[in-house]
C-alpha cells in the first residue's frame, strides 16, 4: 500500500533510525544538551560603555576554514546601526580583524563591515500598485484595489533560509498621499491579555522596515501588535527634515 509523500517545505526534521537503535543496549532516544561556555565575542575597546550586540549570523566560511560572526551594534550615542566581524577555527574563541574597510572615529583599524547594495533583491520584489479611490483603515483589506494587489508568499524565518511556519500575506497600494501596506495574518491568535507597553513585540506583532537608500544600515523601522500599540525607530546620521514630525506620519 502505497502513501503520497509529506509535504515537509520549510519545516526542519529529525530522522532516526529504528534499526539502528535496536542494535545498541540500553539505548533511548534524547537530545543533547547545550553547555555554556560563556562570551565568545566581546566588544572592542572603543566601544564599552558606549554600544551593544544586536542580533547577528553565524556562516562556515570553506576558503579559510573558519567560523564567522556577523552582528551589529547598536549605540545610542550614533543613531546608526554598524556591522562588525569576528572569526574562529574551532567557533569557541573568535578574534576581531582588522579589516580596513569601515572608518569608525576617523580610522579604518577596525573590524567593521560596510553593508550596501545599489539595488534590492529583485528576486522577491513585491508590486506596489497605485489607487485613486479612498483607503479605509479598518483591518479588513476588503476594497477592491486590495483584493487586486499582488501578495507575497513564502516569507522565511529570520536569520534563516527556512520557511516560516505561518501564512503571512502582505500586499501595498499607494496614493498621491501616502502609502498602505496591508497584512493578512491567519497565524496563532493566542494573543491574550492586554500587555503593557514595554511588552510590544513579546505578543503577535508586524514590523516595517523601509530603507531608500538600500543600505541596510540607514532605515525606518515600524511596529505594530495586535492590540494597535506602536513603535517607531529612524536609524539615520543627519536630523529629519521634518524634526520628529515624522513619527506620527503614519497609523
Amino acid at each position: 500500500m502505497s502513501r503520497e509523500p509529506n509535504d515537509i517545505t520549510g519545516q526542519r526534521q529529525l530522522l532516526v533510525d529504528p534499526r539502528v537503535v535496536e542494535s545498541f543496549d540500553r539505548a533511548m532516544p534524547c537530545m543533547a544538551e547545550a553547555e555554556k561556555l560563556g562570551r565568545v565575542v566581546a566588544l572592542d575597546e572603543r566601544l564599552m560603555g558606549r554600544s551593544a550586540i544586536h542580533g547577528g549570523s553565524a556562516l562556515w566560511d570553506a576558503p579559510s576554514r573558519r567560523v564567522r560572526l556577523y552582528y551589529n551594534l547598536e549605540s545610542p550615542e550614533a543613531p546608526v546601526t554598524l556591522v562588525a566581524m569576528a572569526e574562529s577555527e574551532d567557533g569557541l574563541r573568535f578574534e576581531m580583524p582588522n579589516l580596513g574597510l569601515e572608518q569608525f572615529e576617523g580610522s579604518t583599524a577596525n573590524h567593521l563591515i560596510r553593508v550596501t547594495k545599489s539595488v534590492p533583491n529583485t528576486d522577491r520584489m513585491l508590486e506596489a500598485c497605485h489607487t485613486t479611490a479612498p483607503v479605509t483603515l479598518d483591518g479588513k483589506l476588503d476594497e477592491p484595489d486590495w483584493q487586486k494587489a499582488p501578495r507575497t508568499v513564502s516569507f522565511l524565518k529570520t536569520r534563516a533560509d527556512e520557511l516560516s511556519d505561518f501564512g503571512t500575506r502582505v500586499g501595498v497600494l499607494y496614493d498621491d498621499d501616502a502609502v498602505y501596506v496591508g497584512f493578512d495574518c491567519p497565524g496563532r491568535r493566542e494573543w491574550g491579555a492586554p500587555q503593557a507597553e514595554t511588552e510590544l513585540t513579546e505578543r503577535e506583532h508586524v514590523e516595517v522596515f523601509i530603507d531608500p537608500a538600500c543600505t541596510r544600515q540607514h532605515h525606518y523601522q515600524f511596529v505594530i501588535n495586535c492590540y494597535g500599540r506602536t513603535a517607531e525607530i529612524r536609524t539615520a546620521p543627519q536630523p529629519h527634515a521634518m524634526g520628529e514630525a515624522w513619527r506620527q506620519a503614519w497609523a
